[in-house]
């Protein structure tokens, strides 16, 4: 049975009709994407009984990296978090719901206290020289050793022009409840962007920090992905 994003099913296929790489609802590679290219459509097939059933959707199309290595700012430093360099491929642009989502492991030393900085950039050299579009400021801490995580999610708004907006949030929890990395559990930052051009072609989204006088920060994880490209 082949059905269509408006609900359509014209008719039922025998299972041996259908090519092998459709086979499999769970494999999704680059063979079925190139005979899903117009309007980013999928086809997936299940199988029952000798029959299947194609259907035709939306596709999530996600590209990521990740870091394989620890990586140290000192002090008072600035750098690309490595892991974190997501391409847009130049076949595809920035949507309305394009979304970068990053999870990062995070440690620092027994000293600094004064708040810690991390950019969302975008731009086309993929280093820290690209655009800071999003900045997330940490509030402050204490000069006490401690470990967290940090997810930053962020979102393409739109209008896909260069009156481009995105809208980020930074979300920290960490082992100390009032020392360490910041004087509360929990931390959430919002953060609203100026008008960007989405329409540069050869885009490469980034994360940097910003370290504070005296903090040391080591980051074991940083894990990217981009969604809805």
């Amino acid at each position: 049975m082949v059905e269509s994003r408006d609900g359509r099913r014209p008719g039922a296929y025998p299972l041996s009709s259908v090519p092998q790489e459709f086979r499999s609802p769970e494999r999704v590679d680059r063979r079925i994407l190139e005979h899903a290219r117009a309007e980013d459509q999928l086809p997936r097939v299940h199988a029952q009984e000798g029959v299947c059933s194609l259907q035709l959707m939306y596709i999530t199309v996600e590209h990521g990296g990740c870091s394989v290595a620890d990586q140290t700012i000192a002090a008072a430093g600035a750098a690309l978090l490595t892991g974190s360099l997501l391409i847009v491929p130049p076949d595809r642009a920035l949507r309305v719901t394009t979304v970068f989502r990053w999870r990062i492991s995070l440690s620092k030393t027994a000293a600094g206290t004064a708040a810690n900085t991390f950019f969302f950039r975008l731009g086309t050299a993929g280093t820290i020289l690209d655009a800071a579009i999003l900045t997330f400021a940490l509030p402050v801490g204490t000069a006490v050793a401690d470990v967290g995580e940090i997810e930053i999610v962020v979102v393409i708004r739109g209008p896909l022009s260069a009156s481009c907006l995105a809208q980020g949030q930074l979300m920290m929890s960490h082992n100390r409840s009032a020392t360490g990395l910041a004087t509360i559990p929990c931390v959430i930052v919002n953060a609203l962007s100026s008008a960007f051009d989405a329409t540069v072609v050869g885009l490469k989204a980034s994360l940097s920090c910003t370290t504070a006088a005296l903090t040391v920060l080591t980051f074991q994880q940083v894990i990217g992905r981009a969604e809805y490209l």
